[in-house]
């Protein structure tokens, strides 16, 4: 059967058209070892007595029903989450009071009608509201003893999409779709799994050529400007060197940088003009101080 993720259709939650239409809730005395049975609630009940056994044991049911009303009736999923962890614990409260003697049969009772039924809900609340640890945590308890739950596997599936664990997710989402082929739900969350899945990728990607890509301008300001200019540069072989403060020296560096400056020099100030003022394989020779140079440096 299909289901469809819609909280507030009565039929999403687990259990409720079955549980809810059974007896009325009553504040009439009962035998303690008597259990109680699922019944109807239509509004929300926050003050219920706790004076015998059997009153004690319905708070689960209320409880329950609480959440249920506030879901299907508001949408509201965080009093929803309050009402449904209220039932567990009262659960857990009952069974852990060995005061109480509840007795073995009502315990395996209420957990297949009441600890069931609202730990699913839990996992769709959790679903609707981004808790998706939550979930997973209460998915994994229903998951242990029904592991071919096609709506159980479909949310945790789907939380796992949302916290980028996509091997897991991709696990639970092609073995629901694999029991249920047609279901639409499954189909829509492997489309929203893909997706996820590519997005992250990508943005993964990007961050990581930011990282990594050297040639961004904005990363590695000191080795960036290092390499250029080691690139610039020309390199010159040490026996051949500029004395620094030469004339020659001056000129090799406003070459190197590129620039066309005018020079009007002293005839026979160097040997081989062009290769001195490159400096590269030039003989030096010595040049006296008081030479001017016109064009300025």
């Amino acid at each position: 059967m299909e289901f469809r993720e819609n909280p507030v259709i009565t039929e999403e939650l687990d259990n409720l058209d079955e549980e809810d239409k059974i007896g009325h809730l009553d504040e009439e005395d009962h035998d303690a070892n008597r259990n109680p049975e699922p019944f109807e609630q239509t509004e929300v009940v926050d003050d219920y007595p706790m004076d015998t056994l059997y009153h004690k044991k319905r708070v689960p049911y209320i409880e329950k029903n609480n959440g249920s009303i506030v879901l299907t009736q508001q949408g509201d999923y965080k009093r929803a989450i309050e009402h449904y962890n209220k039932a567990l614990f009262s659960i857990k409260l009952l069974v852990e009071d060995r005061n109480l003697n509840i007795g073995e049969d009502y315990v395996q009772k209420v957990i297949k009608e009441v600890e069931i039924p609202t730990s699913s809900n839990l996992t769709l609340c959790y679903l609707k509201e981004g808790d998706y640890q939550s979930v997973i945590k209460y998915a994994n308890k229903l998951l242990s003893t029904e592991e071919d739950n096609v709506k159980i596997l479909y949310r945790r599936g789907m939380a796992y999409s949302h916290l980028n664990e996509f091997e897991k997710a991709k696990d639970d989402l092609m073995k629901a779709n694999k029991l249920e082929p047609s279901n639409k739900t499954v189909l829509d969350g492997l489309r929203i799994f893909k997706q996820k899945k590519y997005d992250y990728k990508y943005k993964t990607q990007k961050i990581c050529k930011k990282i990594f890509d050297k040639e961004n301008p904005t990363l590695y300001p000191e080795e960036e400007e290092k390499e250029e200019r080691k690139e610039r540069k020309t390199p010159v072989p040490e026996n051949t060197r500029l004395e620094k403060g030469s004339i020659p020296y001056y000129l090799g560096k406003v070459l190197e940088l590129g620039f066309a400056i005018p020079l009007v020099m002293y005839k026979g100030l160097l040997q081989k003009p062009t290769e001195s003022l490159l400096g590269i394989g030039a003989k030096v020779i010595s040049i006296p101080d008081h030479l001017p140079i016109v064009g300025g440096l």
